[in-house]
């Protein structure tokens, strides 16, 4: 007994995963955003209903491809272990490039080159995430330039965050309650003088939370000043499922477009 897989074609199969990974990869970039962890509910989600669509794609295509899902699986999970333990991104965004290898393990269109998607994936996600430091050097610039004057060690400070008032952010908690503000300077406990801290202190932290009662009074009675240099965490899970979306149809082009349109024009 045969079956007739001619309807399956890689845009249906494709399609199918683009939609698949989008829905989760949200979901738990929301989560990450909010509470700095994504629930190993959501992959284990996200592994149920994508292990169908392979086991499909291997009926149509042969064992040659479940081979490349195992090997682009493999390589990322080393990849993402290893970035895991050097703290150079966390345990979500290793889970996150694992599945989309899993997914994709080479570009739809034009040519089949393997392993070219997750990594370019993973590149594009890096260069998107160095953005964000220019953007806040430029800005900075603008600001010490204009407004205040330029502290000795601002490029460093500069690079990675910028300036906010603490009283605002607690007098105004739930406008900022999903903003997960680290300082990047400390005080001693005479609040004299400070030292940078190179992971931030977490404002959220409730181990933190003496210290930050203390430098709120300080900020009241004058002592130390109300703008303090800060920086917002903001998840690379952000980065990698914007450049997710970025390679999914750049990789496609016209294909999924004629694709999509002869799709449309047959089932409306």
């Amino acid at each position: 007994m045969t079956f007739d897989t001619s309807f399956l074609t890689p845009f249906h199969f494709s399609l199918l995963k683009f939609i698949l990974l989008s829905f989760f990869l949200l979901k738990g970039c929301l989560a990450d955003f909010q509470t700095r962890s994504v629930s190993n509910k959501n992959w284990i989600l996200l592994f149920i209903f994508l292990l169908p669509i392979i086991l499909a794609e291997t009926v149509v295509y042969g064992f040659p491809h479940l081979f490349k899902v195992f090997a682009a699986t493999f390589i990322f999970f080393i990849l993402s272990f290893c970035c895991h333990s050097f703290r150079l991104f966390g345990s979500a965004d290793g889970k996150a490039l694992i599945f989309i290898a899993a997914a994709f393990p080479f570009l739809p269109f034009p040519v089949d080159v393997f392993f070219s998607f997750p990594f370019a994936v993973f590149f594009i996600s890096l260069l998107i995430s160095l953005m964000l430091p220019v953007f806040n050097l430029i800005k900075n610039g603008f600001d010490l330039l204009f407004k205040e004057k330029i502290a000795p060690d601002f490029f460093w400070l500069g690079l990675i965050g910028f300036k906010m008032n603490l009283r605002n952010v607690f007098l105004n908690q739930k406008r900022w309650r999903y903003c997960h503000f680290l300082l990047l300077e400390k005080y001693d406990s005479d609040f004299v003088s400070k030292k940078k801290t190179p992971f931030g202190i977490d404002l959220s932290d409730p181990d933190v939370s003496d210290y930050l009662i203390s430098l709120l009074n300080q900020i009241e009675v004058g002592r130390v000043p109300q703008k303090q240099w800060v920086t917002i965490g903001i998840p690379f899970l952000i980065p990698i499922t914007f450049s997710f979306w970025i390679v999914f149809f750049a990789s496609f082009q016209q294909p999924l477009m004629l694709s999509l349109i002869e799709f449309l024009l047959r089932n409306i």
